[in-house]
């Protein structure tokens, strides 16, 4: 119930969670952080008084700042296609099973270092991460960090003034996995530090087209698409067909109505030739 009881012991060097302090235990020995306040410890690792508490968040051993606005963190993505060996750009295009390049740059423009930087990056559905991460930063600064940008990357410290870059790659996904037309892909970027809960974000994004023909395509070259029936049974059912249809009269109408194309072209040849004759004839009487 929280009522003191009988006295256990009386500690020479001080008491600490719920202890007595060694003796051989150095008093006041470290400042730490604990969350967001700053307290002593002993040479032993034992939590001691209150410090300070941190209205602007504790980090390495100190409270931070609270003046940040000189501090000034900005991300900008960019992604270029290795299979067309494009440059790199905020948006690209691409077709379905390209290499893609991505590349995260992190500038502090400010005076101030940016301490504790986390960032992570969520690709979409149809982009599987290839690896290749390489981090780079500009000053001749040591790449301090630890992580895998898929997973969480602490980049730990970006210095005033410094950039840091982050590169790796993607594959767009197979044909099949898209609908016909353009489909646009959009990573998602998280970032914090200790300096501020905010960082803006500009991320790039990837247009993958698909045609409507891509490699071999099955086209219908007959009625089954078998050649056996479409070039030898299929023609010899329509000639039997034809045959009994002809001979049980059901072209009789065709037969006359050729019948009577024929006497009418005979009876147009007679005419022409008796007309050339009848000419020829008055030809030799005027002599």
């Amino acid at each position: 119930c929280g009522n003191q009881g009988s006295l256990i012991q009386y500690c020479a060097n001080g008491c600490s969670n719920g202890a007595c302090i060694n003796s051989t235990c150095t008093a006041n020995y470290q400042q730490r952080c604990s969350g967001n306040s700053l307290y002593w410890y002993d040479s032993c690792g034992n939590q001691q008084n209150l410090i300070q508490y941190c209205a602007n968040g504790c980090y390495n051993n100190a409270c931070q700042n609270n003046n940040y606005t000189n501090s000034n963190l900005t991300i900008t993505e960019t992604v270029r296609d290795l299979t067309k060996s494009t440059g790199f750009a905020s948006s690209v295009y691409a077709d379905p099973s390209d290499t893609l390049m991505y590349m995260i740059t992190l500038q502090n423009s400010g005076n101030l270092d940016v301490q504790n930087v986390y960032i992570k990056d969520t690709l979409p559905a149809n982009l599987t991460y290839q690896n290749q991460m390489v981090v780079a930063r500009t000053n001749n600064a040591s790449n301090n960090y630890s992580g895998d940008i898929m997973t969480g990357l602490n980049l730990n410290t970006i210095l005033a003034g410094q950039k840091t870059t982050i590169t790796f790659q993607a594959q767009v996904a197979s044909a099949q996995n898209f609908s016909y037309g353009t489909t646009t892909l959009n990573d998602t970027i998280y970032v914090t530090n200790s300096q501020s809960s905010y960082i803006p974000v500009t991320a790039a994004s990837v247009l993958v087209t698909r045609g409507s023909v891509l490699g071999a395509s099955a086209i219908s070259t007959g009625l089954t698409n078998y050649f056996l029936t479409d070039s030898f049974l299929l023609p010899l059912l329509l000639t039997l067909i034809g045959i009994v249809m002809w001979r049980s009269g059901m072209f009789f109408g065709i037969e006359k109505w050729f019948d009577d194309k024929r006497k009418i072209r005979r009876g147009y040849k007679s005419d022409k030739e008796l007309s050339a004759r009848i000419a020829e004839i008055k030809k030799f009487s005027t002599r």
